[in-house]
Formats: structure tokens, sequence, C-alpha cells
């Protein structure tokens, strides 16, 4: 394979775009999704203190965030959407929502 095949199917599979909950996106946005999933996962072990606080207001703020983030950078089936999904049914549980 020449280095200007190389470099097409390189550039190919970057923008190559992929289904997330029914939008396309490429693989460089679906790295910066996960990115940033991994970088909230310690503002929602914040929103689990909060919650032990009784602080209702700033942790559904924060589930809700990583609920969003994690539906984007994995899809809605993924178990992280599950498992704040989870939390945040605890939380208004808690509240007598």
């Amino acid at each position: 394979m020449s280095k200007i095949d190389q470099h097409d199917s390189k550039q190919t599979q970057r923008e190559r775009p992929s289904q997330v909950e029914g939008r396309s996106t490429t693989r460089e946005e679906s790295t910066q999704a996960v990115g940033r999933a991994q970088q909230f996962s310690c503002h929602v072990q914040v929103a689990g203190l909060h919650a032990q606080q009784g602080k209702f207001s700033p942790a559904e703020a924060l589930y809700k965030q990583a609920l969003e983030i994690y539906s984007d950078a994995f899809g809605a089936e993924h178990y992280l959407v599950a498992k704040e999904l989870d939390a945040l049914a605890v939380l208004y549980q808690k509240q007598g929502k």
C-alpha cells in the first residue's frame, strides 16, 4: 500500500461517520464525547456526596449533566446511562417525588 493510500485510509477512518442515537458523528466527535464522559466521572461522585448530605438541587443538576454527557458519548443503551438514571431515581425517591 502506498503512502498516499495509507493517508487516505486513515483520513477516511477518522472522518467516517457513525450512528449515535440517530445522529451521525465522526470518530473524532465520539472520542471527544468519551473524553468528556471520563472527565465527568468525578462530578458524579460529588453529586453522590451532595445527595448524602441532603443537598438535592446540586446533586440533581450534576446527575442530569452526567446523564446527558454519558448518553451523548455512549448512547442511551449504555450501562453508565442506566446507572445515572438509577441515581436520579433514587434522588427523587429520597425527596418523595
